[in-house]
């Protein structure tokens, strides 16, 4: 279909489609702006990564990755339209995950959910274990330290 995956640098041409996604799909904007993510990237330019699926030359899809030695955490996933149409994403990870990072320990897609975790966004879950992946719950505790002293962490968790 005349598809290519590489690593590169337009964030501008990638953010119009994250931010038109985010808006158009789900009502809102992308938690970092583009100049943030830019000051992000050019501080961390080793671990802030860009994939892209284009068709002749026509950016489609884009994975944003943070990375870690042990740890690539999709952080912005986004596709147009025809990127959708011609699985521009499907072929994006399918490089991802059997070229660029096959020997990463652990491939993050992020979270899955909505309301500080407490609704569950069947889409997004439906996706990323389309791709292979499995849900993990993370449990969340509140721990009251008001009077607490020190030596008594053990005590109060227990």
């Amino acid at each position: 279909m005349g598809l290519t995956c590489s690593e590169e640098d337009d964030l501008v041409g990638f953010w119009k489609i994250v931010t038109v996604n985010l808006r158009e799909r789900h009502g809102v904007a992308p938690v970092h702006t583009l100049a943030e993510i830019e000051l992000l990237r050019s501080r961390f330019p080793a671990h802030i990564r860009l994939f892209t699926c284009r068709r002749d030359g026509q950016l489609l899809a884009g994975v944003l990755i943070y990375e870690s030695p042990t740890v690539a955490h999709t952080q912005y996933i986004a596709s147009t339209v025809e990127g959708r149409q011609v699985g521009a994403l499907d072929l994006l990870f399918d490089e991802l995950l059997g070229h660029f990072y096959a020997e990463w320990p652990y491939f993050d897609f992020g979270i899955s959910n909505e309301d500080n975790g407490r609704k569950l966004n069947r889409g997004l879950i439906d996706q990323k274990e389309g791709f292979g992946a499995r849900a993990v719950a993370h449990d969340q505790y509140t721990l009251a330290l008001a009077g607490w002293q020190p030596g008594r962490l053990l005590e109060a968790l227990t």
